[in-house]
C-alpha cells in the first residue's frame, strides 16, 4: 500500500512525505503531476516551492497567452490521440496505409498516452521526447526508438495542420536525433536456402515448400503470397499474368507467369502448377487435408507460413552472423537473383523508388563479391 502524502502547508504543490527515517518535502509539478524531493527542512522546502511556483506558473501563463494569440485550442496529448487515430483510419479507408500499419500505430499511441500522462500537447518538449527515446536506446531497443520518433513526428505534424500545435514552432520530435538502427537480421543466400529446402520438401504440409518457391519467383511479401488465388491469373492479348494488389502499398502488379528465375530453374507458371492438387481451393497455398484449425480450401495463416519456415531453417543448424534469416528474406534473395538476370526488380517488387529496391539488393556481406582482373 502506498504511503500517504499530505499537504505540507498552504503553499500550492508542496507535500510532506512522512517516513520512518524522517520527514521529506516534495514538490508536485503542475505540468506533469510528478513529485520531486526538495529537502527535509520545512523553511527551505517552502522557499523552493514558492520559487518553483513562480517560474512554472509564469511559464504556463506565457504558453496560454501564446496559444490564445495563435488561435490554438488547448488540448492534452491523451485527447489528441483519438483524433489522430481517426485521421489514420480515414487514410486506411482511402488505401493510403495498410491495416497492419493502422493497428501498429494504435498500439504505440496507447503506450505514448501513458508516457505523456496528463500533459498538454503544447507542453511536450524536445527534451521530454529525447528522454523517452533515450530510455529505449539504453535498453538496446534502437528500432523501437526510431519508430516512436517517426510516429511522434507524424502526430505533431497532424496537430499543426489542425491548429492544435503552433505552426511557427519546430516539430519537437523532428529536431531530436534520429536513433541509429543497425540491421541485425542475416541475409539469406541461395546456398543456405538449398540447405533448408530438403526439410521444406519433407515437411508434412505440401504448402511449406510451395510458399518459399512462390516468394522466390514472384518477389512478393508473405502477406500477399498467402492471398494469391488461381482466379488472379488472367489472360491479356494471348499472355497469362498473375495479378497482385499489394496489401502494404496497394501497388497493383501484373506479372507475366512465364517469368523464370534461372537460379532455381522454375517460372511462376511452374510454381503455380506445383500448387495444383486434388484439393479444390481458390488459393494457391492451401492445406491438402483437414487440420484442427481449418479446412483444406482455406488460405494458410501468415503466422503458420513464417513459423514453418523458421522450424525448417533451425533444423539445418546454420550459424548465422546476426538474427537468423526470416521468411521475409526470401524477398531480398529474389530481388538479388532476378537483378543478376537483368530483370527490372523495382517494378517486380512494386517499389516506387529505386533506393528502396537497392536496400533489398544489399547482401550485407553474406555473399562473395568477385572482382576480376579485367575491372581492377
Amino acid at each position: 500500500m502506498a504511503r500517504p502524502r499530505k499537504k505540507g502547508s498552504d503553499i500550492p504543490n508542496l507535500y510532506v512525505d512522512a517516513r520512518p527515517s524522517g520527514t521529506y518535502f516534495k514538490y508536485r509539478d503542475p505540468r506533469t503531476g510528478k513529485r520531486h524531493s526538495i529537502g527535509k527542512v520545512r523553511a527551505l522546502a517552502e522557499k523552493r516551492a514558492r520559487s518553483l511556483n513562480a517560474i512554472i506558473y509564469a511559464q504556463l501563463a506565457d504558453q496560454k497567452t501564446d496559444n490564445i494569440a495563435a488561435g490554438i485550442t488547448s488540448i492534452r496529448f491523451s485527447e489528441w490521440v483519438p483524433e489522430y487515430l481517426s485521421i489514420q483510419s480515414e487514410r486506411f479507408e482511402m488505401g493510403e496505409i495498410a491495416i497492419r500499419t493502422l493497428k501498429d500505430r494504435g498500439q504505440r499511441c496507447r503506450k505514448l498516452v501513458k508516457d505523456f500522462d496528463g500533459l498538454p500537447l503544447t507542453m511536450i518538449t524536445t527534451r521530454r521526447i529525447s528522454d523517452l527515446l533515450d530510455s529505449y536506446r539504453k535498453r538496446g531497443k534502437n528500432r523501437m526508438a526510431a519508430s516512436t520518433r517517426t510516429l511522434l513526428i507524424d502526430i505533431f505534424k497532424e496537430a499543426m495542420s489542425k491548429g492544435f500545435f503552433p505552426a511557427d514552432k519546430p516539430n519537437p520530435a523532428f529536431v531530436t536525433k534520429a536513433p541509429k538502427v543497425v540491421v541485425q537480421r542475416s541475409r539469406l543466400t541461395l546456398d543456405r536456402l538449398n540447405q533448408i529446402r530438403p526439410h521444406l520438401s519433407a515437411y508434412r504440409h505440401k504448402w511449406a515448400l510451395n510458399a518459399v518457391l512462390l516468394a522466390l519467383v514472384t518477389g512478393q511479401r508473405v502477406s500477399d503470397i498467402r492471398k494469391m488465388r488461381f482466379s488472379d491469373i488472367v489472360k491479356i492479348d494471348g499472355k497469362s499474368y498473375l495479378e497482385i494488389t499489394q496489401e502494404k502499398t496497394k501497388a497493383r502488379l501484373r506479372l507475366d507467369i512465364d517469368i523464370r528465375l534461372d537460379a532455381i530453374g522454375l517460372s511462376i507458371r511452374d510454381v503455380i502448377s506445383l500448387c495444383r492438387d486434388s484439393v479444390i481451393s481458390p488459393y494457391l497455398l492451401h492445406h491438402s487435408r483437414v487440420i484442427a484449425r481449418g479446412s483444406p480450401k482455406n488460405m494458410i495463416r501468415l503466422k503458420s507460413i513464417t513459423q514453418v519456415f523458421a522450424e525448417c531453417r533451425d533444423l539445418v543448424g546454420i550459424e548465422w552472423e546476426g538474427t537468423p534469416a526470416s521468411f521475409h528474406e526470401l524477398r531480398s534473395l529474389s530481388e538479388r537473383l532476378y537483378r543478376k538476370q537483368g530483370i527490372d526488380t523495382m517494378r517486380l517488387l512494386g517499389h516506387k523508388h529505386q533506393s528502396m529496391t537497392d536496400t533489398y539488393s544489399d547482401s550485407r556481406g553474406s555473399e562473395w563479391v568477385t572482382v576480376t582482373r579485367e575491372v581492377v
